[in-house]
């Protein structure tokens, strides 16, 4: 039996090699010495981890519980580490949802609906192709010539006959029909499957991008009709190209975004993730890579839908999922 305020050597072992994952490389000073100086930021989490170190995790949360339980370590010390533990737990281990689009139907199991614009599941997965929208020119008006104030007046005259022949066809109890006018273009596709998403949740999507400059894709989670909820948003070369998003009863809002560049344009394979935890805490990384952390409370409940928009790109999804908390 050990003795009050003592530590086994397999705990001191999980604690050293915590202590080592979260000590930048060459650190000289340790917080836990004299001065109790500010802490240091611990490292990012890499996304989903493998069942072995989640055992660890899951075995480090225990021995700190014990340790706080009988006081064998400075409190300070093991709030650090549960805090560490935190970082590097998955704690979204139920499958929602996933899809690989191997089975070139993008209509059942799982069953996605088409809201807007054109999808295709081809041989590189999901395929959505959406030319950006051009911002409309403002020339500046010209002087008018002669000839084309002339046809003005003509075009004005034909328009009232053309009036006084529609009131005549109404009298006589028929409705005039207007020209019909050509459909405009889609300024998006976008698609959706219904799924009990948690509010707390993990979503992964594997693609390759190949869009340009004024380009965009939304992939997240939303709430009734108008989707309201958060997404992930990635607009190359735009100025934050990696963004977290807030679609609101009131329109949409960017949270925050990546204060460094990012570019997928490389013809590779990548994997965007967005998590949320219990306490609201929110990750985007990209490729493994933690690139932005913030809480983000204005949502509380469950999510009913995944959405994906397309405003500009050529993109193909190789797989999504989402994970919830058991």
């Amino acid at each position: 039996m050990m003795a009050e305020g003592t530590v086994s050597y397999r705990a001191l072992a999980l604690v050293l090699f915590a202590v080592a994952a979260a000590a930048p490389a060459g650190a000289q000073t340790s917080r836990y010495s004299g001065g109790w100086g500010a802490p240091d930021a611990a490292p990012a989490g890499s996304g989903v981890q493998d069942e072995a170190a989640q055992r660890l995790v899951d075995e480090l949360n225990k021995l700190v519980d014990e340790a706080q339980r009988g006081r064998a370590a400075d409190p300070r010390f093991l709030s650090d580490l549960r805090d560490l533990a935190r970082r590097y737990a998955w704690p979204w281990r139920r499958r929602i949802v996933s899809d690989e689009f191997r089975d070139g139907d993008i209509t059942r199991d799982p069953e996605w609906a088409i809201e807007a614009g054109a999808f295709s599941v081809g041989n590189e997965g999901l395929i959505s192709r959406q030319a950006a929208a051009a911002a409309p020119a403002s020339p500046a008006p010209a002087e008018p010539s002669r000839r084309e104030e002339r046809q003005d007046v003509g075009r004005a005259l034909l328009g009232t006959l053309l009036e006084g022949l529609a009131r005549d066809r109404q009298g006589n109890g028929q409705t005039a029909q207007p020209p019909a006018r050509p459909a405009p273009a889609a300024s998006e596709s976008r698609i959706r499957l219904s799924a009990a998403i948690p509010n707390a949740f993990a979503l992964r999507l594997s693609l390759r991008s190949q869009a340009t400059a004024g380009g965009r894709l939304e992939i997240g989670v939303g709430q009734g009709e108008r989707a309201m909820g958060y997404r992930l948003a990635y607009s190359p070369g735009a100025t934050p190209s990696l963004s977290l998003v807030r679609v609101g009863a009131y329109g949409t809002a960017v949270v925050e975004g990546v204060s460094e560049p990012v570019s997928l344009e490389d013809g590779a394979q990548h994997t965007l993730q967005l998590t949320r935890d219990s306490q609201g805490e929110m990750v985007i990384s990209v490729d493994g890579k933690e690139r932005l952390r913030i809480r983000e409370r204005t949502f509380r409940g469950a999510f009913d839908r995944l959405v994906l928009v397309n405003r500009g790109g050529d993109y193909a999804v190789r797989q999504m999922a989402v994970y919830g908390t058991p």
